[in-house]
């Protein structure tokens, strides 16, 4: 062979290396895997790269995030609960005055597409399942900085309120690549109704004596271990349809110790008066909104005082039933019940 046909060959075979060698570098520069996350607690190994652009509109709530949703009992934190079994969550749009589902959590991967038009928020729902539990809303606000507000209302326009939490998605974390990671977590508490522990019921209490006079009664609730009510109205009768009371001058509240608040004035009472009786009342909420929650923690002490201060002026034969009602709302779905007793106050 020539030597020049001999130098053509192997410039031939340098030029195909080359060539073989630049596809196999550009193949590795451009191979997916080799991309790896950064900080921030987003996915890693995959899913969509985060440019200078992106970043910054994740910082200001704009882009689609991995929401991590749990559930634990708000008394027994140690246990947790099962996404759409004791609880369904939901994550919502709020625009201009409509709300719209933006998507429903789930044990998977679920992502939740954050438009400007959301201004930095998303809102959190929560909704119950047949599950006997009560939204702890209060420990949920309490319990993550980023949760700005709470509205009680009707999201889904069919009469039925639920606790929505607003939900600030400026300012967190990003990784290099695939999805912020918002974290929510919910608390819910088990339900059991209260029970009047003491002793008061039916008894006649006497010897209160032919002049004005004071006299302290100890009423107390008890709670089943490690759940919790919701009391939404105190009621104090004296009278009945057998025995009347419409006079003043023979009973009246002075004061009345209820759980969670403390003792309140018989004046902070609304005060009526029927052909049979006179009623005090307080009044806390008609829902599951701002109701009085009360919660028995594992080998705490079951009593949950009521001690109440009335006031007599009683005639030789006059015997006045007092009756103490409790109201109530059930869990999940915030019904009305009561329990009541009763005790009668004589002379001697």
């Amino acid at each position: 062979m020539k030597k020049d046909t001999r130098n053509i060959l192997g410039i031939v075979i340098i030029a195909v290396l080359a060539i073989f060698l630049a596809n196999q570098l550009n193949y590795i520069a451009w191979f997916p895997k080799l991309q790896t996350g950064g900080t921030g607690g987003g996915q890693t190994g995959g899913g969509q790269t985060i440019d200078n652009t992106m970043r910054s509109n994740y910082l200001n709530g704009i882009g689609q995030f991995q929401m991590s949703t749990k559930i634990y009992n708000s008394l027994v934190t140690a246990t947790s609960y099962t996404v759409a079994t004791q609880q369904n969550i939901y994550y919502y749009h709020f625009l201009q005055g409509r709300w719209s589902l933006g998507v429903t959590a789930s044990a998977g991967t679920d992502l939740f597409d954050a438009k400007p038009e959301d201004n930095g928020y998303m809102w959190v729902v929560i909704a119950p399942t047949t599950w006997k539990f009560y939204v702890d809303y209060q420990k949920i606000m309490n319990s993550d900085p980023y949760i700005v507000s709470y509205q009680y209302v009707d999201v889904t326009g069919t009469g039925v309120k639920y606790f929505a939490f607003q939900y600030d998605l400026k300012n967190h974390a990003i990784p290099s690549n695939g999805y912020p990671i918002i974290s929510f977590v919910s608390y819910a508490t088990a339900y059991c109704p209260p029970v009047f522990a003491d002793a008061l019921d039916g008894v006649n209490t006497s010897a209160i004596g032919a002049f004005l006079t004071q006299r302290y009664f100890a009423w107390f609730l008890n709670l089943t271990e490690s759940n919790g009510t919701a009391i939404y109205k105190i009621e104090l009768i004296a009278g009945n349809a057998t025995v009347p009371c419409t006079d003043l001058t023979e009973v009246a509240l002075k004061k009345l110790q209820i759980p969670g608040l403390g003792y309140l004035d018989g004046s902070q009472f609304t005060q009526t008066f029927t052909t049979q009786d006179i009623r005090w009342t307080y009044t806390a909420t008609n829902n599951l909104d701002h109701a009085i929650y009360l919660g028995l923690l594992a080998n705490a002490n079951n009593r949950f005082d009521m001690n109440g201060q009335l006031e007599f002026l009683l005639g030789a034969t006059t015997e006045i039933p007092i009756t103490l009602t409790i109201y109530y709302l059930t869990a999940p779905t915030g019904s009305g019940a009561s329990i009541s007793e009763t005790f009668y106050a004589c002379l001697a």
